[in-house]
Formats: C-alpha cells, structure tokens, sequence
C-alpha cells in the first residue's frame, strides 16, 4: 500500500504581497499625522475710497514653511503691484464678480 502525502506549494510573493499590503495600510491610516497643518495665524483689513496706493500695516508669525496671500477688491482701478516689507509680491490671478469688481490674489 502506498501513500501519497500532498503538500501545499508555497506561494513565495504571498508572504511579500502581505506585508506590502500592511505596510500600505499603515502609511494610509498615519497619513493625517505625517502631513503638515494649515494654519491662519493673523488676518488684516484696510479701505480706501481714493488714491492710488494703501497702506496696512501686518505682523507674520515666526516658522518656516509660510504662505503670505493678499486679496484686493476693487471696482474702479486694476491693481498693479501688492508688496509686503518692501518686497514686491507674486500675482496669482484675478477674477471679476457680476457686479463688474475685481479681485486680485497675491502671494509670497
């Protein structure tokens, strides 16, 4: 009488495709805490009825990794330049309203 004992072949990738898996899943649930924060740390606000420029006046917090935006509305003149500390800021774009006002984003 003979036996015949069958074993199972080893899948060699099976054990390397789980630990991808888990390994994925892990990155996938400690994204939000690897990823930076978005953080306003102070808003300003100036109106001006006439004249060509306006002054404000605006403290930034300290940090590395920081983004300055400055929006201007304005219905009768196009703004041309927004600096901040004496350095002129990036334009980004503009974009009109129905009612016939523009604002203008800058950033640095």
């Amino acid at each position: 009488m003979e036996t015949k004992i069958q074993q199972r072949t080893k899948h060699p990738f099976r054990k390397t495709a789980r630990l991808i898996l888990l390994l994925g899943i892990i990155f996938l649930l400690s994204a939000g805490s690897i990823m930076a924060q978005v953080v306003v740390d102070n808003t300003s606000s100036a109106a001006s009825t006439a004249g060509s420029s306006i002054t404000l006046s605006h403290t930034t917090g300290s940090g590395s990794d920081r983004l300055l935006l400055v929006g201007v509305s304005n219905k009768e003149r196009d703004v041309t330049s927004v600096t901040y500390n004496g350095v002129a800021m990036t334009f980004l774009g503009k974009e009109m309203s129905v009612k016939n006002a523009y604002t203008h984003i800058y950033y640095m």
